[in-house]
């Protein structure tokens, strides 16, 4: 192909390439979340066409080292303002990928009461079993260990209200130490991506959030999963691209008895 066809080609490769413009977007950005920011790629082959090109289309050497020279430049720059400008940090989990990473081997538990600390301590002061694991936004969490469930046990062997793991008689305690604010109890589980949660939330002495239940197959509500919405009532701020699940770390561990192991 004689030098000015290839010219010819590589031009109208920069005009496309120009003309669709690069974005790029926070790896974890919400979906359509891009920033405004021309790729490496796209200034890169932009610049080397037309360099190499060259005004008239006329292929040119010293054109082309020009442009090996600005394409080597341009990439260093988009890199550099590319750390600067995108989020950086860990990898925000939502609840619902939390549930659905690797779903083939890997479930999901917790069984657990959610206050403020201070709340906590005063609930579980008479339950030597208790033990309190500190989460995000100055709440803790109090798994439902077995050691805790057959010292709460009434000998029934039911739950209270349709929960798995909270003790008839036990939403009497939990009502009366949310006189100091909200306190929450839920439940999750989850195997192979598929489960159902519950929720409750105390508050004054009342139920506040009637007992959630969220089965197996039912997708998450626009109001959020049981789980947080119960965390939003006890003043759980999410950010962007997370949910309150992930905002408090709910995702840090997978098993229930992990949280105190």
């Amino acid at each position: 192909m004689p030098p000015a066809s290839v010219a010819a080609v590589i031009r109208s490769l920069a005009q496309a390439v120009k003309r669709r413009g690069g974005r790029v977007r926070a790896w974890n950005a919400a979906p359509g979340a891009e920033r405004g920011l021309p790729s490496g790629g796209a200034l890169a082959v932009a610049v080397f066409g037309s360099l190499l090109a060259g005004p008239a289309g006329v292929f040119s050497l010293s054109g082309m080292r020009l442009g090996l020279a600005m394409v080597a430049a341009l990439l260093l720059a988009t890199a550099v303002l590319a750390r600067l400008i995108l989020p950086r940090g860990r990898r925000v989990v939502r609840q619902d990928e939390a549930f659905n990473q690797e779903a083939v081997k890997m479930s999901y538990d917790l069984h657990a009461v959610i206050a403020d600390q201070e709340i906590l301590r005063v609930v579980t002061r008479a339950l030597p079993a208790a033990r309190l694991a500190s989460i995000g936004q100055g709440l803790s969490l109090m798994p439902m260990t077995d050691a805790l469930c057959e010292a709460l046990a009434d000998g029934s062997g039911v739950g209270a209200w349709g929960f798995q793991r909270l003790p008839r008689g036990f939403e009497k305690v939990l009502a009366d130490g949310s006189s100091g604010g909200p306190v929450a109890y839920v439940e999750a589980e989850y195997f192979g991506g598929v489960g159902e949660q519950r929720a409750a939330v105390w508050d004054a002495g009342t139920i506040v959030l009637a007992p959630l239940h969220m089965e197996e197959g039912e997708p998450f509500p626009p109001a959020g999963s049981p789980v947080s919405q119960a965390l939003r009532r006890l003043g759980v701020v999410a950010g962007p691209a997370e949910d309150e699940f992930s905002a408090v770390g709910l995702d840090r561990h997978r098993h229930n008895g992990a949280w105190v192991s």
